[in-house]
């Protein structure tokens, strides 16, 4: 690959900022549902056009055939996995302190009538 190493006079500078820019539009497919989120946050909601766009896009995402990614679905299921150990050790943590407490009303009776 060849660099370009010229250095351009202010006349091929200004040749090139009066030239308009153009910009090319295509269409685009989104069939899984991870793309279309990205679509509906990539909207700007400064601008009414895109605020408008973007409300509608949510309305009509339900009803849209969009593939799950494996990834979504896998990280979701993990995400339900973590939640329920979490309520496991939460409950666990809630015997241990109850048995504590016990323990420790048991061992100050205990003392009491010694």
């Amino acid at each position: 690959m060849q660099i370009d190493t010229r250095v351009k006079s202010n006349d091929e500078e200004m040749e090139e900022e009066e030239q308009p820019k153009t910009y090319k539009f295509y269409w685009v497919y989104y069939d899984e549902e991870e793309e279309f989120d990205k679509l509906i946050e990539a909207c700007n909601m400064k601008g009414i056009r895109e605020r408008k766009l973007q409300e509608n896009l949510r309305k009509v995402k339900d009803r849209l055939k969009l593939k799950k990614s494996r990834k979504s679905a896998a990280s979701k299921d993990t995400e339900m996995k973590i939640e329920e150990k979490k309520e496991d050790v939460n409950d666990e943590v809630e015997q241990i302190n109850t048995d504590k407490k016990a323990d420790e009303e048991m061992l100050g009776e205990s003392q009491e009538s010694a």
